[in-house]
């Protein structure tokens, strides 16, 4: 009997080894907490780094483009997206009176935002152009206004590696000879004038600087065609 009895035993503890470990699979197990993170930072004027209250600021998921988070900055410019997992997100700002941009844009180009471990995110800087505003005087040799001249702003542009001048904007000159461009994003501009039976003694170039107006006086005289240059907030020579 005994050798029978430990034949038995023997043949049981195979049997008894998989129903307890199969018992042990059945347990639930419990998810590790899942780690989440912060996008904070402020928002502030390009020019001259003041923090921008009431500024909308905007978070997208770059991979879905469907979680969209939106909130308006404190009075200091604080934002803040708490909650976040990791992954990638574009970070996006407006407010009236200054070009909507996203983080440190740089034409069409900008950077994300990755969250993760040891990713530091919570002391962003987005800046805002203020708009800027080109305007100034069309006048005769005389020092009248000339009216109704057709005014022409171009723009010099460096994207995608080439250097070109395009035509952006047409303004016809009032009463008083005055003209103006407004919300124009910073940059190089250059400002050509025609008008009957003037013709333009040159055409003027300007450095825009966002948020600030910049002025010129455009000289116009009969018989003249060349050409002179003035740059952001000065006159052109004479």
């Amino acid at each position: 009997m005994r050798g029978i009895w430990t034949v038995c035993a023997l043949l049981l503890a195979p049997w008894l080894g998989a129903r307890i470990a199969a018992a042990q699979s059945t347990v639930p197990q419990r998810d590790a907490p899942s780690m989440t993170y912060k996008i904070a930072g402020v928002a502030v004027n390009s020019v001259t780094g003041a923090p921008l209250a009431e500024a909308r600021i905007s978070l997208v998921d770059t991979k879905t483009r469907k979680s969209v988070l939106q909130q308006k900055t404190a009075e200091g410019g604080r934002f803040e997206f708490a909650g976040l997992p990791a992954g990638k997100f574009s970070l996006n700002g407006s407010k009236r009176g200054y070009i909507s941009a996203s983080y440190e844009q740089h034409e069409e180009y900008s950077t994300a935002i990755v969250t993760g471990p040891e990713l530091k995110t919570d002391a962003l800087v987005l800046r805002l152009n203020p708009v800027a505003v080109i305007g100034g005087h069309v006048r005769d040799q005389h020092g009248e206004p000339v009216r109704h001249a057709q005014v022409t702003l171009f723009m010099e542009d460096h994207r995608r590696g080439m250097s070109r001048v395009n035509r952006l904007l047409v303004a016809i000159s009032d009463d008083l000879g005055y003209f103006d461009f407004s919300s124009l994003i910073p940059g190089t501009y250059f400002v050509s004038v025609n008008a009957t039976p003037w013709l333009l003694i040159g055409s003027w170039r300007s450095s825009g600087v966002a948020g600030v107006r910049t002025a010129c006086s455009v000289l116009m005289m009969p018989g003249y065609s060349s050409a002179a240059r003035a740059t952001s907030g000065t006159e052109p020579p004479a």
